[in-house]
């Protein structure tokens, strides 16, 4: 076991803060839909509902699922692909916290995988890195509780959401709960800056080939799961992701402290 000053920490701030998760729902919520089947969907009302209920609670759980290829073009003849799954457990009564990222990547054939778990609790961040058949553990100051926080009331999503031409598409049952469901289906149902902008592509050489999108809120607003399916051509490659970000378990969230706890703080002494 050897000890990294930096890497694992930093390597989750960048994974929670991505905001880049099919979750399923809260029992016993309303069986009524968030809007009326002809009604439009306003994104801004629902931002402010979803943000709103995010911030009261006393503890939620945050998932985040990103995955993508990238073709590299003829002379390559190879791809990328890389898919990361994220799970945050926040305790805001307590000022605890923890999330799992799990990433499983390739590279013209050759894969990787790397597994970060961090518990933060009293200021300070503890870590474990597992990766290329080696752990290390970490711990450091951080204020990392508020960007956890920011991630899951959604703000690096909702230029996307507010840009897509949504369509209700009825309902469905979760646990017990009446989750309304929007789609939107075709590169001219998003404003193509705006999804574009998301991904980092540049919209001068960069095209939206396809775009699908579910969103599924409960009846006060709460973004339950919020995914995209998309195509983007950039010069001479194309680039397939899939994103699902969303929360759960308002109210009702417990963070277990990790059986790794006391190697992180050991490493970090030694």
């Amino acid at each position: 076991m050897r000890k990294s000053p930096t890497l694992a920490l930093l390597l989750c701030a960048t994974l929670v803060l991505a905001g880049c998760s099919a979750v399923p729902g809260l029992g016993g919520g309303s069986s009524e839909a968030y809007t009326s089947p002809d009604e439009p969907l306003n994104a801004s009302a629902l931002q402010a509902d979803h943000t709103e209920n995010v911030e009261a609670a006393d503890s939620f759980t945050y998932h985040a699922n990103s995955s993508g290829t990238t073709n590299l073009g003829q002379e390559s003849n190879g791809s990328y692909t890389v898919d990361t799954t994220l799970t945050a457990w926040v305790d805001v009564t307590d000022d605890e916290y923890r999330y799992v990222s799990r990433t499983n990547g390739s590279v013209l054939g050759t894969p990787s995988r790397s597994n970060v778990s961090v518990f933060i609790t009293d200021g300070t961040a503890y870590a474990q890195q597992q990766a290329g058949g080696e752990t290390q553990y970490d711990s450091r100051p951080t204020n990392l509780s508020s960007d956890i926080v920011a991630s899951a009331t959604l703000a690096q999503q909702w230029a996307v959401v507010d840009a897509t031409n949504w369509t209700q598409d009825g309902t469905e049952t979760v646990d017990g709960e009446t989750l309304t469901r929007y789609v939107a289906n075709g590169s001219a149902a998003v404003e193509h800056s705006a999804l574009l902008a998301r991904s980092g592509a540049p919209e001068s050489a960069a095209n939206v080939a396809d775009f699908d999108a579910v969103l599924l809120v409960t009846s006060d607003g709460t973004v339950r799961s919020f995914t995209t399916e998309t195509t983007i051509d950039l010069a001479g490659r194309s680039v397939k992701s899939r994103s699902s970000v969303g929360v759960s378990d308002l109210d009702d969230t417990s963070v277990e402290r990790p059986d790794w706890l006391d190697r992180a703080r050991n490493a970090s002494s030694a």
